[in-house]
């Protein structure tokens, strides 16, 4: 087998596409790891980006060249969301926004960083019905890489957010995992004989784990006119790994929330019934919308979409006297009079503080930039919790950058 691995030097050097606010570049540098460019085609972003960073530019993904990128380790990218959203029409890589993917890819095959670290929502695995997945997957194979993924949440990092997003980390072929595929292209096995361990997920999966080619689920779940719907949601679960054009999937234990704040101490914290705050949406029935709390003291996912920005709501009842209300909307920069509830929706600096550490730099940015709150909330919905890169990029490090160990 092929024993090339990534060298234990430190740090290692990396590039941000599709950068944003730097979520990724935050937590990969708190790892030690030294961004070496970062790049968006929003110049709203890249001027938050450079208050909060110092660098970054203006950039279409598209016009890149290996020049552009230069000499790295790791290449990593949150690529757009928007075409796999449940929020959005999912129209995968039909969508204008979709083919950034295959620019990235382009990009990787240029520059062949022994890292690849990408991000996106959860609803990539089940976007048409597994296929886009599929190919994400099978380009990515194709290049050499071996990938895993995993479907993490910003709760296990501490950050009071409810926030799922998919994670894949590909790196060069490394000699802790052996294929061992049977005349019916059923299973692999790790050549020690023991537990799949991944930089995304420390958990055991079983020793035996079945395996599906992937050009064949790609060529079952691709569209076409009068071809019936496939008959499984996705066949890709919470975790798995692929290589050399096969893959593997699991579904991993959902994790605890760790020990945090609750949510209503960081949005109203002068208020003496902080932890009875929820985060709040509204829903539409019979014509009128109603608001839906959230059981957990968590916030609800950011999105881009201004209608899901960080609003939360209090009974009434709590709210005795004016000193009451201004302290609960201290931190508010909109409100609205229910029946039984106050509504009040954070500003976006406060509202950096929901992605947990390694956001004071952006707050500090956005109090400084002449941006409108609606496009700092966009901004925000298209960051992530730079802790849980954080942790990512130090397992990769101490591991010798070996996928599988």
């Amino acid at each position: 087998m092929n024993k090339t691995m990534l060298s234990n030097s430190s740090p290692f050097r990396f590039v941000d596409l599709c950068a944003g606010i730097g979520g990724i570049s935050c937590g990969l540098a708190a790892a030690q790891w030294k961004p070496v460019a970062a790049f968006d085609l929003d110049p709203d972003a890249i001027a938050v980006h450079q208050l909060a960073h110092g660098f970054g530019e203006v950039a279409d993904v598209f016009n890149l060249t290996r020049d552009d990128i230069g000499s790295i380790d790791a290449l990593v990218a949150g690529f757009p969301c928007q075409p796999f959203s449940s929020s959005g029409n999912r129209l995968g890589f039909d969508h204008k926004s979709g083919n950034v993917f295959e620019a990235i890819v382009g990009l990787i095959d240029k520059t062949s960083p022994q890292i690849v670290m990408l991000e996106n929502v959860q609803g990539l695995l089940s976007n048409s019905y597994g296929f886009t997945f599929a190919n994400v997957l099978l380009w990515l194979t194709r290049l050499g890489y071996e990938v895993s993924w995993g479907l993490i949440n910003g709760t296990w990092y501490g950050a009071p957010q409810d926030r799922r997003r998919i994670v894949m980390i590909g790196t060069r072929p490394n000699t802790s995992l052996e294929l061992i595929i049977d005349s019916n292209n059923r299973f692999f096995r790790l050549n020690d004989a023991a537990v799949v361990r991944t930089v995304l997920d420390d958990s055991e999966a079983p020793n035996m784990v079945g395996v599906v080619d992937l050009e064949d689920t790609a060529r079952y779940l691709a569209p076409a006119i009068g071809k019936p719907i496939p008959t499984i949601r996705t066949p890709f679960l919470t975790a798995g790994v692929a290589k050399d054009g096969h893959f593997a999937t699991w579904k991993r234990e959902v994790r605890p929330a760790r020990d945090q704040l609750p949510v209503g101490s960081i949005v109203c914290p002068d208020f003496q019934h902080s932890s009875s705050v929820r985060s709040v949406r509204y829903w539409g029935h019979s014509g009128t919308t109603r608001p839906y709390l959230k059981k957990e003291p968590l916030a609800h996912c950011i999105g881009t979409n201004i209608g899901a920005a960080p609003t939360f709501a209090c009974d009434k009842s709590l709210v005795s006297s004016s000193e009451d209300m201004d302290a609960l909307l201290r931190n508010a920069n909109w409100t609205r009079d229910e029946a039984q509830h106050v509504i009040f929706r954070i500003n976006p600096e406060v509202a950096c503080r929901l992605f947990g550490s390694g956001m004071e730099a952006v707050e500090s940015a956005f109090r400084n930039c002449r941006l409108g709150s609606t496009k700092k909330y966009v901004l925000l919905g298209n960051s992530v919790i730079p802790e849980q890169f954080r942790q990512i990029a130090l397992k990769t490090s101490n591991h010798h950058s070996l996928l599988f160990k």
